[in-house]
């Protein structure tokens, strides 16, 4: 019954995608250290090892069927492979070298399994670097042909007009999935979220398929913003994981509309703080650049006296605070 609809899954949206232009950027959490911690050890061997997930080898050719699954849609459809470890992140899809989809991501496996197994102890990703070069990559592709240096600039429009627009002017779709398996830190919020705003900028769908074992609330955040889907796939679930892509992931945004997709029922919504980058519940506002900074626990009172980012005073007047961040970045 599974497979059968599972190929129902896929005919139905190959019938909605039927003429559709598609930029899929796949982004592949391949850090060695989570991926590592899934191995079933010898005494829980005999028990259900369907609880400590799915393994990489596995993975990866339920990754590459969902890439053909994909590319089956349409002959339109245009896809981009980014993997992300904790030394750097790279576009393996497409190259130079114009390889298959398998050979080039078995090639950064074997690589990073040979070159950077030592460099994963702090077991952080570069999941913001690799979606910071992903909307290079979409803006580069869905820049009109005029030649203007981005894709968020109406060709109508010049630098002297007052009016300006956020819409992508292409009509081919650009999203960006990305398959999840380390948890959050807490110290990369900002730029992820500047990330974020960029895409929600370029009407870039932002969904993510997460296989760690904890919910990610950047990624929840993210989704809502970007109206994206947001998915964390149970563990003893994972060994099914193509049918969560076709069923969940394959189709665009507009042919989404027709068939029930997974919604976010409850977001953490909580920001790090620019301070100590850790979530919180409480915290003090800048009112002149908007920082957000946390509060003593006992005491209840801001931990900062000015402002690090644009050095405002707190508690002074606004025109003295807005006078303090002028002087200082005249100084500057």
């Amino acid at each position: 019954s599974s497979l059968s609809s599972l190929f129902l899954s896929f005919f139905l949206s190959l019938l909605l995608m039927e003429g559709n232009e598609s930029l899929l950027v796949l982004v592949l959490d391949l850090n060695p250290l989570p991926w590592g911690l899934r191995k079933v050890p010898k005494k829980a061997a005999k028990r259900d090892q369907r609880d400590e997930g799915i393994l990489l080898p596995h993975f990866l050719d339920q990754i590459l069927i969902f890439i053909n699954c994909f590319l089956a849609l349409s002959s339109k459809n245009e896809l981009c492979i980014i993997t992300s470890h904790p030394v750097l992140c790279e576009l393996i899809y497409p190259n130079q070298k114009e390889e298959d989809p398998w050979v080039s991501l078995t090639q950064s496996v074997k690589e990073i399994a040979l070159n950077h197994s030592d460099d994963a102890k702090d077991g952080e990703s570069k999941i913001t670097a690799a979606l910071s070069l992903a909307l290079c990559y979409i803006n580069g592709k869905l820049k009109p042909k005029s030649g203007l240096a981005s894709a968020l600039i109406n060709e109508e429009e010049g630098p002297g007009k007052q009016k300006k627009t956020n819409k992508v002017v292409s009509s081919k779709e650009a999203r960006i999935l990305v398959v999840n398996a380390s948890p959050d830190k807490s110290v990369k919020y900002i730029s992820f979220m500047n990330c974020v705003f960029s895409a929600q900028k370029l009407n870039v769908s932002i969904d993510c398929c997460n296989l760690a074992r904890t919910e990610s609330s950047f990624f929840q955040q993210s989704a809502n913003i970007t109206n994206g889907t947001y998915y964390l796939v149970p563990s003893k679930y994972q060994a099914a994981l193509i049918q969560v892509l076709i069923m969940v992931f394959l189709v665009d945004k507009e042919s989404a509309q027709h068939l029930k997709i997974p919604s976010l029922q409850k977001i953490d919504f909580r920001p790090s703080c620019f301070c100590h980058r850790q979530k919180i519940d409480v915290g003090n506002v800048c009112s002149v650049c908007l920082s957000v900074f946390c509060v003593e626990e006992k005491e209840k009172e801001p931990t900062l006296k000015t402002c690090p980012t644009c050095s405002a005073t707190f508690g002074a007047s606004p025109s003295s605070s807005s006078s303090s961040s002028s002087s200082s970045s005249s100084s500057s």
